[in-house]
């Protein structure tokens, strides 16, 4: 079933972008996806001070998640 794999795909990137912020692993992340799933989470890991970097494809990205990416 791919949507269920997508998801675990979704939770596993937030997981490790949330930990590494935590912790102070990285001053930059780079988040490559369109998803607007993923604005939360950028807003979260800019909160503990990484500079979060997005990179789109034109077609399918989401306005919102690009706004919330440095």
């Amino acid at each position: 079933f791919k949507g269920g794999r997508e998801k675990k795909v979704d939770i596993a990137v937030a997981k490790e972008m949330l930990i590494n912020a935590f912790n102070h692993n990285c001053d930059i992340a780079l988040l490559i996806s369109g998803d607007e799933d993923y604005v939360d989470l950028v807003h979260e890991v800019k909160r503990y001070g990484v500079t979060v970097v997005g990179a789109f494809f034109t077609q399918g990205r989401s306005p919102d998640l690009e706004l919330a990416c440095d």
